[in-house]
């Protein structure tokens, strides 16, 4: 069996996999941290980047950031209000050095056709009820032709976007 020509393979660092010496350095928390990871990325990039052509820097930040570090589960814990705030931000800074040492290192080097992104984590809800079910719209169920009137987050959006230059 062959996977379809469309199909892309790519390479991804572990989703919770870090242990150790990370986690007693404070982990993602630590303001090092996003140092330690580019210089982690520059050795990857530099074994598997002629074959690698899509890289995710981080997967699931949420879950590595919100709910690990928001919920007290990491050893030593990190107090879980200010915890997932360094977390994040410091992903952010680690994601951005990765592709910065990608760019301006190994770009070049490996055809100008590598792609650096990342695998956020997005959480499936269900609506709390059929009139919520359409989100930016308010159906009412009561009347047949069930007439869809807009919510006022949508004008809301609408003014900012129409105001603004973005």
């Amino acid at each position: 069996m062959a996977f379809p020509s469309c199909f892309k393979f790519g390479a991804a660092s572990a989703a919770y996999q870090i242990e150790g010496a990370w986690n007693v350095s404070g982990g993602w928390a630590n303001p090092a941290s996003s140092d330690w990871f580019a210089d982690y990325v520059r050795v990857v990039f530099r074994l598997f980047g002629d074959r690698v052509k899509t890289w995710l820097t981080i997967n699931e930040p949420v879950m590595e950031c919100d709910y690990y570090y928001g919920n007290g589960i990491l050893n030593p814990p990190i107090d879980y209000f200010v915890g997932p705030y360094m977390c994040n931000k410091n992903i952010l800074l680690a994601h951005a050095k990765a592709y910065r040492v990608y760019d301006k290192e190994f770009r070049q080097l490996y055809g100008n056709v590598g792609k650096v992104s990342i695998a956020n984590h997005l959480m499936w809800v269900m609506p709390a009820s059929e009139e919520s079910k359409f989100g930016l719209y308010q159906v009412d169920f009561n009347d047949p032709l069930r007439p869809r009137t807009a919510r006022k987050s949508v004008q809301y959006y609408a003014n900012l976007i129409k105001n603004r230059v973005l």
